[in-house]
């Protein structure tokens, strides 16, 4: 089982649709760069697709509840570091950076 919370940026200039729709964030009225956007697999593998994350934390739990789905299919490529890993018996939670 995870849990991922994406940084997603505001968009520059004019709208950018993809990363609107997908973070679901009103940015301008917000007046803020990047907010966090909550989600699981199917909403960051769609963030990850269109570039539109700066920032990712994967909180990983050794729990077995079944079927799932992969955040990861579909991802032609991972371009980013991890910044920070903390862990205990119950959880793992991974911070990663977009590499610059």
């Amino acid at each position: 089982m995870f849990a991922a919370l994406a940084t997603v940026p505001a968009p520059a200039g004019a709208a950018r649709p993809a990363a609107d729709r997908i973070a679901n964030v009103p940015w301008r009225s917000a007046g803020r760069a990047s907010a966090p956007t909550p989600g699981g697999a199917s909403t960051m593998r769609q963030a990850l697709i269109a570039g539109v994350i700066d920032e990712l934390t994967l909180d990983v739990a050794p729990v077995l509840l079944g079927s799932g789905e992969r955040i990861f299919d579909g991802v032609e490529s991972f371009e980013f570091e991890p910044v920070e890993v903390l862990h205990s018996p119950l959880a793992t939670h991974i911070r990663y950076r977009r590499a610059r």
